[in-house]
């Protein structure tokens, strides 16, 4: 009767650590699942952060090239009312001497018509 009763827990015993086993296994591949989601995880992270810092360097970027482009546009119309204000400067002074010359000109014509009239 006693080695039945001790068969019977050794059997138990026996099923017992095959299914602890059975458990161990579960978990171990559980583990081995969880761990490869999160290296999925931690992959997809970080391939987001390459992400966000390449569109902050892109922004960086496109700030510094309309800066640049700002700063050209205010060089030309600087440029460009320099010229105008020497064109402007240029043709006054022409204008000047186009007027001189003609009363030059008006003056030698009015001499001309006084000796005439003498």
């Amino acid at each position: 009767k006693l080695r039945e009763k001790a068969a019977a827990r050794d059997l138990e015993a026996s099923e017992l650590r095959s299914a602890l086993s059975a458990a161990e296994l579960q978990l171990q591949a559980m583990n081995a699942s969880l761990q490869g989601e999160q290296a999925q995880s931690s992959a997809a992270l970080s391939a987001a952060e390459d992400r966000v810092r390449d569109a902050s360097n892109a922004r960086e970027e496109c700030d510094a090239l309309l800066r640049a482009a700002m700063s050209t546009t205010e060089k030309t119309k600087a440029a460009a009312r320099s010229f105008l204000q020497e064109e402007e400067k240029n043709t006054l002074r022409k204008a000047l001497v186009a007027t001189e010359e003609h009363r030059e000109v008006t003056a030698s014509h009015m001499a001309e018509i006084s000796e005439l009239r003498k």
